[in-house]
């Protein structure tokens, strides 16, 4: 029998948050809340300062054959027809929040292949904010109305196809 672990992803985009290995694989994998808490801390690379806390509400668990590469760098994979994949396009998506809107843009100038559902997590305000932004076909990038108190957030990107992204973002009225 092959060793295997548990991949925790956001659940609408199957983008790979962390990975583990249990040594009890006798039952089910276990649900994101008993993995995560009450959360999910995404933490900077290089300071170790949290920077999302994702609930586990918005995770899944799925159990996955035992993969170093997907174990040692689980955010560069995502879950794609049960499997780990790394999203094959260059550059990081980024956001912005200003004139009542969220705006998703793809890097590079990229154009989507088809319509995509891209999600932004917001945290920093009084609530963590949870915003789809759709991209049709052939567009840069989307935008959807959010109302956000003028101040510094930090989000989470994920669309499709990207690896995530964490930026820090200003909302400008």
């Amino acid at each position: 029998m092959a060793a295997k672990m548990d991949v925790i992803t956001f659940t609408a985009t199957g983008h790979v948050m962390a990975a583990d290995v249990r040594q009890d694989t006798g039952g089910g994998s276990p649900d994101a809340a008993t993995l995560v808490g009450t959360g999910l801390l995404l933490r900077d690379p290089f300071t170790g300062d949290t920077r999302i806390t994702l609930p586990p509400d918005r995770l899944s668990v799925t159990s996955i054959d035992l993969r170093e590469d997907v174990l040692m760098t689980a955010q560069r994979f995502a879950i794609v027809d049960g499997l780990p994949e790394v999203p094959a396009g260059n550059g990081l998506p980024a956001v912005a929040l200003a004139g009542g809107q969220v705006r998703v843009t793809l890097p590079g100038g990229d154009l989507a292949a088809d319509d995509l559902e891209t999600w932004v997590y917001i945290d920093g305000g009084v609530q963590p904010v949870v915003q789809q932004v759709g991209i049709a076909k052939a567009a840069n990038s989307g935008a959807e109305p959010l109302s956000l108190t003028a101040g510094n957030y930090r989000a989470l990107v994920l669309v499709p196809g990207y690896l995530m992204a964490i930026q820090d973002v200003v909302a400008a009225p």
